[in-house]
């Protein structure tokens, strides 16, 4: 994503040598302002891009709007797909991240 909004290719196969990781989000208040922050904080750590999709609506990981837009709520299921040299540390932590409920640790 190019930061001009998401999309509606969620559905889209992965490119040749991206990472996807599965994960459903795991906080009562689903993927809210503050937690979408904490991903994309952490998402902006990697100089991999970040693609979320959940059903067939795609997010920058890097921009809590976009995040935003996919309205996940508790127990979504999220496609997290990162491309680039560090793309299987990104997909991991995030993916994590979202499964392990991080809404407490976020500041």
């Amino acid at each position: 994503m190019s930061g001009t909004g998401a999309s509606r290719d969620g559905d889209r196969p992965p490119a040749a040598g991206a990472v996807e990781r599965v994960a459903e989000v795991g906080f009562d208040s689903g993927l809210h302002v503050r937690a979408a922050t904490a991903f994309a904080r952490a998402a902006r750590r990697y100089r991999a891009s970040i693609t979320v999709r959940a059903g067939g609506t795609a997010a920058d990981g890097k921009s809590v709007v976009e995040l935003l837009t996919l309205a996940a709520a508790q127990g979504s299921r999220l496609r997290i797909v990162a491309e680039g040299p560090d793309a299987a540390c990104a997909a991991d932590e995030l993916a994590g991240l979202l499964a392990a409920g991080f809404e407490e640790d976020v500041p």
